[in-house]
């Protein structure tokens, strides 16, 4: 079997953790298929920029390289960030349209596997159809929750999706909203739940660190302010650990300073997966407090580490935690103030300094139920029908 993976969420030299969970997922199904791979990674048009921004590492790529021993592909296309948004997925598939017709000519694959819906399974679905490749494509969150309010954008759901062979999410949740943004029928988008490394995100020793932990961006659809304006409200004693960077970071800076909490909010930065993983180790509660979301595979890790979570009812987060959510952690409403995440966030705490390490064990229980092998086994099935026909 050959297998073409079309997307934007691909690791690269330059930035090796971008989309990891795409490459996780494609990894075990490998190892359970035995497949021939190869990457079509779309970029914008960019001339080679000073600097290392995302942008500026990625306009230095060339048109191709190896990538983990798999070869990736860079075609350009045409591309203004914030403008033309309807238009993006017409001229991702234009740009990518010389590059996918050699490598069918080539590699020949038997599924064109797709990730994130806008641009990428648009632009990804259209070119394979025309080459009459069977075509998956697979939601991930931000698609649908933000892009989906698009009108231009839900158009193109409703003309390309229903193409697709098979249509996916990491949530039901998730996949009951794609359904009603594009007008799909009922129970027609299937649930595919990203599982979490087990041996890479394990429960640390000692005692667990007296902290809240957020691992997310740094950007506004995280909320990460909410969860600092809740720290007037969780006792002294307990800090808020910030992983990860972002566009909101001096913003932050400002407002952890106005509200007089110090050293009580620490900016750990950008990490890699082992230093992630490491951290995690460490211990707390995991807070996660986004206004949208698929399924967070940073609370899939927090849950797999032995942390208590406080999260939003955004998204799959319920559905990760499990009907008896308490054992695993504890839901607000999306719409929740301060003050209630405060509320929260300090009987966490109360929780972990009482009991250690014990506090996350329900939380460790519900991570070893959410395992890779129920979502391969169904994956593999479609590949190997698509692939025989």
């Amino acid at each position: 079997m050959r297998v073409l993976v079309f997307t934007n969420l691909w690791p690269t030299s330059v930035a090796p953790q971008h989309g990891s969970f795409v490459r996780e997922r494609v990894r075990r199904l490998r190892a359970r298929l035995g497949f021939d791979l190869e990457v079509v990674h779309p970029l914008p048009l960019y001339p080679k920029l000073p600097g290392e921004s995302f942008a500026a590492r990625h306009s230095r790529l060339g048109a191709e390289e190896i990538v983990d021993g798999v070869r990736v592909h860079y075609p350009r296309y045409f591309h203004v960030p914030r403008f033309g948004v309807g238009r993006q997925a017409m001229r991702m598939e234009r740009g990518c349209r010389n590059v996918f017709a050699e490598i069918v000519r080539r590699f020949d694959p038997d599924v064109v596997d797709t990730h994130y819906l806008y641009p990428d399974a648009c632009a990804g679905i259209r070119l394979a159809t025309s080459h009459d490749k069977p075509a998956f494509a697979t939601a991930r969150g931000s698609d649908v929750n933000v892009l989906g309010s698009v009108d231009a954008v839900r158009a193109q759901f409703a003309e390309t999706l229903p193409r697709a062979r098979r249509l996916m999410t990491v949530s039901t949740a998730l996949a009951r909203e794609l359904e009603r943004v594009a007008s799909l029928p009922a129970d027609s988008v299937v649930t595919m739940r990203n599982g979490v490394d087990l041996d890479r995100f394990a429960v640390g020793d000692g005692t667990p660190e007296p902290r809240i932990l957020c691992l997310a961006r740094l950007a506004e659809i995280k909320r990460i302010d909410l969860l600092v304006r809740a720290m007037q409200h969780v006792r002294v004693g307990i800090r808020l650990d910030l992983v990860g960077s972002g566009p909101q970071k001096s913003q932050l800076e400002r407002l952890r300073d106005e509200l007089g909490l110090g050293e009580r909010v620490r900016f750990v930065g950008q990490q890699t997966r082992d230093e992630v993983a490491a951290e995690l180790r460490r211990g707390g509660v995991f807070a996660l407090a986004s206004k949208h979301e698929g399924w967070p595979n940073a609370l899939m890790e927090g849950l797999a580490s032995g942390m208590f979570a406080v999260v939003s009812s955004a998204g799959g987060m319920p559905e990760i935690l499990g009907p008896s959510e308490k054992d695993a952690g504890v839901v607000l409403d999306v719409d929740a103030d301060a003050a209630a995440w405060g509320a929260a966030l300090d009987g966490a705490a109360a929780r972990l300094l009482r009991d250690g390490r014990r506090a996350g064990d329900g939380a460790r229980k519900r991570a070893e139920e959410l395992s890779w092998e129920h979502t391969i086994e169904a994956l593999a099935g479609y590949f190997e029908e698509a692939a025989a026909r």
